[in-house]
């Protein structure tokens, strides 16, 4: 018998230029707090940008679009990105959203998301400015004490 704690959510935020950004929680209130947190603290991810660039902190809220166990969830996220177009590293510059994996917590996207993202940072305009603030300053390396 499934639990209640089993129980999972998929959310959809939709940006004024009609772009969208789709994922999955246990908790969506928690989650979108967690996302304006990120947003106005550590804005290291694209939708969290896209959040700051649209001036959208706080007055989007998610839309609860589906209700299932992990697994189906998981599911219906990755079918909604996939219907979306919402995907930036599968459809670049003509992606409608913000999600930069294809959804259901799949890793190993995640980790080849990061290539695709570079390259794609520096071709597609409206990703400009997240680039630029992605870079980060090259730290000089200080010499070590000599032992004595």
């Amino acid at each position: 018998m499934e639990e209640i704690t089993d129980r999972c959510f998929v959310y959809v935020y939709t940006f004024p230029n009609g772009k969208v950004y789709v994922g999955i929680s246990k908790d969506v209130a928690m989650r979108h707090r967690k996302h304006m947190e990120d947003a106005r603290q550590r804005p290291r991810g694209l939708v969290h940008r896209m959040f700051i660039k649209y001036g959208v902190i706080g007055k989007i809220l998610p839309t609860t679009v589906f209700e299932g166990t992990r697994a189906e969830c998981q599911a219906h996220e990755v079918e909604l990105i996939r219907v979306h177009r919402s995907n930036v590293c599968e459809w670049g510059e003509d992606a409608n959203g913000y999600n930069t994996t294809p959804g259901g917590e799949d890793q190993y996207h995640s980790h080849k998301a990061g290539k695709t993202l570079k390259q794609l940072l520096s071709t597609v305009p409206e990703f400009q400015d997240w680039a630029s603030y992605r870079k980060k300053p090259k730290r000089k390396l200080q010499p070590r004490p000599q032992p004595q």
